[in-house]
């Protein structure tokens, strides 16, 4: 009986092991960032505000262009607001 409980919590733990692997390899792939040319240029999905702090500080990212349709967003006012903050001059809209 106590090997039995043993080896229910140790499948238990490696359940759980296994589902918390899974969330961090999906997160880190949801987040959708990819080297495009080493240096130069990067893509992405969308990135939330402190994502795109992130990447800006650790690639050392000086343009954002970005192709979305623009209708006064929430996710656009934060990017100009990062840009900004990370030094960006001569930001403006194409319309």
């Amino acid at each position: 009986m106590k090997m039995k409980k043993r080896y229910q919590k140790l499948t238990m733990i490696t359940f759980l092991g296994l589902i918390f692997f899974s969330y961090l390899i999906y997160s880190e792939q949801a987040i959708n960032f990819h080297v495009v040319s080493e240096g130069k240029v990067y893509r992405s999905a969308q990135l939330s505000a402190g994502k795109l702090s992130d990447y800006i500080q650790k690639y050392g990212i000086k343009s954002i262009l970005n192709l979305r349709e623009i209708d006064d967003e929430r996710w656009y006012r934060e990017e100009i607001a990062v840009a900004k903050r990370f030094g960006g001059e001569g930001l403006r809209e194409e319309g």
